[in-house]
Formats: C-alpha cells, structure tokens, sequence
C-alpha cells in the first residue's frame, strides 16, 4: 500500500509542470511532440518561403514555437518556427510572470503569445504540429508582458539549415565590420605614438 502510495505521489510531482501554464496544459519536460521547422526569409537578392508546404520539415521537442519579426523596413528573418525543449526551470519562469501580468489569458487557448516590439512569439504544446502556419487555434495573447524572455530561441540554425550561403555571407560581414570598428576605435592612439618618434629622431 505504501509503495502504491509513493508512486501516485510521485506521478503528481512530475506532471506539476503540465499545469503550471493553462496554455501549455499536455506540457511535460519528457513529453515530446513534432513540430513544424521552417523560416521565411526576404531581402533584395534572396527569398525564401518555406512554411506553408503541404509536407513541411519536422523536428521534435517538448513543446513548439513560432515567431514573426516586424522589421519591416529592411525585411530580412520574416517567420521562423521550430522545436523548443523547455525546462521546468523555464517552465515556472512563464507562470510566475504570467500570474503577475495584469493582463489576462484565454483560458481555452491552447497557444501562448507574446506580443513585442519587434517580434511576435508563441509557444505551444497540446498536439504534434501545432504551431503549423494554417491553423488557427484559441490563443492568449500578452502584449505588455515580457512572458518568453527567457525562453531561448535558437534562429540561427535556421539560417544554417536553409540558407547556408547567407549565413556565411552575413557572418563574415559582421567579422569585417568588427574589424573595421577595432581599426576606428585604435585609430586615435597614432598621434601619441607618432609625436615621440618624430621628436626623437629629429633630434
């Protein structure tokens, strides 16, 4: 009796994380689910739009994420979504936020989002493919919460994976620019040197 005891005792400590967030209510740090993997991706010389195909890219996780960047003027990143392995550190992260946010979720929703000033972000858990582009399910939406700030969001293996050209481009533009900053920045220090050389050889 005592050790069916301790079993549905432990069986309740480790779903505690499953209702930490309404929204996120199948979540367990060792439930895995598939999700979609894919980027949108727009700028002058190259395009790519790959989140709406009939048999998308999966990768799996313990819960799903999609995000659209706003940046509007220099269009770059458009949409990214994936595959994301939260932890239960994280997990109560969000919930101590969310519960006191003065904004209030949908309690039938089924997909978190935080609403910022450059990006839009959800996380989702309740079924595979659940942050697939076309779906359109209840969602809780905080706009003045900052609810996902510590949930890492890995992009650049999107870049990796689908548009390995440009991110070697981009990399190497941002070592030059680096580089030129170094120069600019050292660039001050020549007349302090220089003065004493010049004096001391005209002597």
């Amino acid at each position: 009796m005592r050790v069916v005891r301790l079993l549905l005792l432990l069986g309740l400590l480790k779903n505690v994380g499953s209702v930490l967030v309404p929204e996120l209510k199948s979540w367990s740090e060792d439930r895995y689910i598939q999700c979609v993997h894919c980027m949108d991706y727009d700028r002058s010389h190259i395009s790519l739009f790959g989140c709406k195909p009939r048999r998308p890219i999966l990768c799996n996780g313990n819960a799903c994420f999609m995000r659209f960047h706003k940046e509007f003027e220099r269009p770059s990143v458009m949409y990214t979504s994936g595959c994301l392995n939260l932890t239960l550190a994280e997990m109560e992260t969000i919930a101590h936020a969310q519960k006191h946010s003065n904004e209030t979720g949908n309690k039938n929703g089924s997909l978190l989002c935080e609403i910022a000033e450059k990006s839009d972000t959800c996380i989702c858990s309740n079924m595979d493919k659940c942050n697939f582009i076309n779906l359109s399910p209840d969602f809780s939406e905080y706009n003045r919460t900052p609810l996902l700030k510590n949930v890492k969001i890995d992009e650049i293996n999107h870049m990796k994976m689908f548009l390995p050209h440009e991110y070697r481009r981009l990399t190497t533009y941002r070592q030059y620019q680096q580089q030129s900053t170094i120069r600019t920045s050292h660039f001050w220090l020549i007349p302090m040197f220089a003065f004493p050389i010049i004096t001391f050889f005209n002597r």
